[in-house]
């Protein structure tokens, strides 16, 4: 009967293996930072965050104070979808989640600054021309 790799090597003392006190030190620690995170998790409130307020990044700077972003969440005015696989997709619908468009080029023609495209899985085999540039 041929044994396992693993069976072969069960009796082998290997000299790179971590002392008995360095596995109970990796025990220690690693237990230790679980129980920590638990706590973390546990004292954030539901839907809530960390950090509180938009803007707070948690981050310290060298002299002590906290570094507070300037920048803030998107937050699109309105969002257009895209499904071709949808049997209701057509580019004469308005682009909403119930009745999106059929083609991407659709979307680029009626999208504003300020809103997005949200693009279902598929194969869109099409030319997109942007009516208007922008970020």
């Amino acid at each position: 009967m041929r044994e396992r790799p693993d069976q072969c090597l069960s009796n082998v003392n290997l000299p790179n293996t971590p002392s008995r006190d360095a596995r109970v030190r990796q025990l220690w620690i690693h237990s230790w930072s679980t129980w920590f995170l638990l706590a973390l998790c546990l004292s954030v409130p539901a839907g809530g965050s960390l950090l509180g307020e938009p803007g707070h990044t948690g981050v310290l700077l060298p002299d002590g104070s906290e570094f507070v972003s300037w920048e803030q969440p998107f937050q699109p005015s309105k969002t257009y979808y895209v499904d071709n696989r949808n049997a209701l997709a057509a580019d004469s619908n308005p682009g909403t989640k119930e009745l999106p468009f059929a083609t991407i080029d659709k979307a680029a023609q009626v999208l504003q600054p300020g809103e997005r495209v949200v693009i279902m899985t598929g194969i869109y085999r099409e030319r997109v021309a942007p009516r208007r540039g922008g970020t």
